[in-house]
């Protein structure tokens, strides 16, 4: 069964269970009503019987028409103001019936009532009225017994029909019944039209889902309240769509970058197998002859098995720091390290300018690697030198600020080209001819960058305002001694 199915029905059985209800408390409420109103009547009537019936006890039996009564004697004030049908008995001490007799209802003689075999100990008791039935036929009597005035152990029986009463109730349950049947459709009718239009929102949520599941991730649900349960769902669902709209578009992106990255790597390597494959076959066809030529090829196979081995190397390096993806470290005098670094390019560059200015006070110690720090600042100035031409300067600095250790790499070169801010770290990306010559594989900011980040760290890249790239490390400081290592990590942003 459908959901909306389902909720029909559960409307249908409330609502029908809620007016049954209703309806037996109505009827229930009616008929006390009704029998109360015709005991009082009785009670009162009770008192005119036993007097008309005394009255005729001691005459003979004999037929007045014109009075109304079956029983002879003339009728009193009190017997004529019953209510027609009512019943009379007088019953002697023994329980024998002694005198009767029945106000005419109309031409209709009603059959008397049938008379409880305990009807003394029921005046003895003075109980509220009975219900009793007739002595022939559907009819039913209201009756009620007490002792007679006259005394002597007689008892006089009083007793009004319940055809009003009846009549009333049956008319009662017809009705409740009809309007009951009515109620019914009409809420079946407009609950199916209210439940339709309250679930047509789910029915556009399944649609959605339909063509999600179809491939289209695009797809969203349309916003309604957001303060209803749909509403809220609809929120959740979006949101959780966009997560994985976002995820998938994320995969797509990591294995297109694999996949770049398999065919740099291949195409990187590929130059100097390519070098070597040749120089071999040049000797093979008989450069070994010549000296010259030989020590040629040699020199040539040795670079190239070199400049293999960086590549690889490199490639190692950072599927290692992909699988560490936090390196703890140990207290490092950032500034010290950073001063060794700089001093060692500048004896494999002597030609150039590069300066290097330390904290105002004190050391910068941060939590790292020393041969990893150490490889960071070697890789970015080695960056500047190929990437810049001779003549430009390059500063270095080391501060502390906003409780982290920074180190800054600049260079007075042509700058970073547009846009390249945000591929700089990628893995073999290549700036374009403003930067100088292509050299390198284009691993070294990459590495940087992976070494930065298992470190906790920041690392970012731009263009100086007046000219000259600027890259900008940030990791975390050392505690002080004898407090524990536990520095918050620092969120990469590039």
């Amino acid at each position: 069964m459908s959901l909306r199915a389902r909720l029909l029905l559960i409307v249908v059985v409330l609502a029908g269970g809620a007016l049954i209800g209703v309806n037996v408390v109505t009827y229930t409420a009616l008929r006390s009503f009704l029998i109360d109103r015709d005991q009082e009547q009785l009670v009162q009537a009770v008192g005119g019987v036993d007097r008309q019936l005394q009255a005729d006890a001691a005459l003979s039996d004999r037929r007045l028409g014109s009075a109304g009564f079956v029983t002879a004697p003339p009728v009193s004030a009190g017997a004529r103001g019953s209510e027609p049908g009512t019943y009379g008995a007088l019953l002697d001490a023994t329980g024998n019936t002694v005198r009767t007799l029945q106000l005419r209802d109309g031409d209709t003689v009603r059959p008397p009532p049938k008379l409880p075999a305990d009807i003394k100990a029921l005046a003895d008791r003075r109980a509220t009225p009975i219900e009793v039935d007739a002595v022939s036929g559907p009819g039913r009597y209201l009756l009620v017994a007490r002792h007679a005035a006259a005394g002597g152990g007689q008892v006089v029986v009083a007793a009004v029909p319940m055809d009003a009463v009846d009549a009333i109730l049956d008319r009662l349950q017809i009705i409740e019944v009809l309007v009951t049947f009515v109620a019914l459709v009409l809420i079946a009718v407009l609950g199916a039209w209210a439940i339709r239009a309250s679930l047509r929102p789910l029915d556009r949520i399944g649609r959605t889902a339909t063509m999600i599941a179809a491939g289209d991730l695009t797809q969203r649900v349309e916003l309604t309240n957001e303060r209803t349960e749909v509403g809220r769902l609809s929120v959740a669902l979006n949101a959780m769509l966009a997560q994985i709209e976002r995820a998938f578009s994320e995969r797509e992106a990591s294995e297109g970058r694999m996949r770049r990255f398999l065919a740099d790597a291949s195409h990187e390597l590929r130059t100097p197998l390519t070098s070597i494959r040749g120089y071999a076959q040049a000797f093979r066809l008989g450069a070994a002859d010549d000296p010259e030529d030989l020590a040629r090829a040699l020199g040539r196979i040795e670079h190239a098995a070199e400049r293999m081995g960086v590549l690889v190397d490199d490639l190692l390096l950072l599927a290692r720091l992909d699988a560490v993806r936090h390196v703890t470290g140990a207290p490092v005098d950032l500034a010290a390290v950073v001063d060794d670094a700089c001093g060692d390019i500048r004896m494999t560059a002597p030609e150039r300018v590069i300066t290097f200015r330390g904290p105002a006070e004190g050391s910068v110690t941060v939590m790292a690697d020393a041969d990893q720090i150490y490889q960071i600042v070697d890789n970015l100035l080695r960056n500047a030198l190929v990437h810049t031409p001779p003549e430009a300067a390059i500063d270095v600095a080391v501060r502390q600020e906003d409780g982290v250790g920074v180190l800054t790499v600049r260079d007075h070169g042509p700058g970073l080209p547009e846009g390249g801010e945000a591929h700089v770290f990628e893995r073999f990306w290549q700036a374009d001819a403003s930067r100088g010559d292509r050299q390198g594989a284009g691993l070294g900011l990459a590495i940087v960058h992976a070494i930065v980040t298992a470190h906790s760290g920041t690392v970012g890249a731009a263009n100086a305002p007046d000219g000259g790239a600027v890259f900008t490390i940030r990791l975390v400081l050392a505690p002080p001694s004898g407090v524990p290592a536990a520095a918050a990590a620092l969120r990469p942003t590039a």
